[in-house]
């Protein structure tokens, strides 16, 4: 199977289901998902290839983005993504936002844009700042796990709901 498959395979037929199942949250999980996923993965994954850290040899598309980013991995991210949305929102919070561009959805996209403006302009003026030793340590300590506990710390009551998501979605991952 390609690993576009294995995408879909997945994360693509599961959130499939759910967004059958609760359509009232895919507007808000395809909004929170196209906002993060496409600009992050992208960065991510040229600094892993560009350590040598990860690699797809082989792509459904003749082009890769920046050298390195597949179409396979901009789907895994943002089927990822949509499938943890609208799985914390259809088993965990059931009231969907009446109001999709809220405050705080701007203020998502402009820091997204602002995070993807700031690679680009790295990437042409100093494509070396990439090179980055440890790359996945240092993404999992300060872009994961400080993040998340920040998140703990200032949302204590959200935590058990957290949780029960990110033990589904860690067993997944790890069988994929």
């Amino acid at each position: 199977m390609s690993a576009f498959g294995s995408v879909l395979l997945f994360f693509g037929v599961p959130a499939l289901y759910l967004s059958f199942r609760g359509r009232k949250y895919i507007k808000s999980a395809l909004v929170f998902s196209g906002i993060i996923s496409p600009p992050a993965i992208i960065i991510v994954d040229y600094i892993a290839h560009l350590n040598s850290q990860w690699l797809i040899p082989y792509s459904i598309l003749p082009f890769r983005l920046f050298e390195f980013v597949t179409v396979e991995v901009i789907a895994w991210a943002f089927l990822h993504l949509y499938f943890t949305a609208i799985f914390y929102e259809y088993f965990f919070d059931k009231t969907p936002n009446k109001k999709l561009w809220t405050r705080r959805v701007k203020i998502l996209l402009a820091a997204s844009l602002g995070v993807f403006l700031v690679f680009l302009v790295l990437l042409a003026a100093k494509p070396g700042a990439f090179i980055v030793p440890y790359f996945y340590l240092l993404y999992g300590t300060f872009g994961i796990l400080l993040p998340t506990l920040l998140y703990a710390f200032l949302k204590p009551t959200l935590i058990g709901k957290v949780m029960k998501v990110a033990a589904y979605f860690f067993y997944l991952t790890l069988v994929y």
